[in-house]
């Protein structure tokens, strides 16, 4: 059986992505926190729908994110799991 593979794309500044929410509220994003590596520490935006909160925090796995088709990989029929490589005779 066949599976798809895809990565999620980093967030954009000024960009408007759905949220988890059972709402579906949507969240435009206005500013970034990130460590030193790179990894997204805070979020803070406006939610469309509610402008007169103003900006407020949001973890960003709260968002939806945008994804980008990767790879298409081989998986068991009965489990799902990816099966092993088999082993070279060395």
């Amino acid at each position: 059986m066949k599976k798809k593979v895809f990565k999620e794309l980093p967030l954009i500044l000024d960009r408007s992505y759905k949220t988890k929410f059972q709402t579906g509220d949507t969240f435009l994003v206005k500013k970034i926190s990130t460590d030193k590596n790179g990894k997204v520490t805070g979020l803070w935006g406006i939610y469309e729908n509610k402008p007169e909160l103003g900006l407020c925090p949001l973890d960003s796995n709260r968002l939806v994110h945008e994804v980008e088709f990767e790879k298409v990989i081989d998986v068991c029929d009965h489990c799902g799991e990816e099966p092993f490589a088999p082993k070279s005779k060395d």
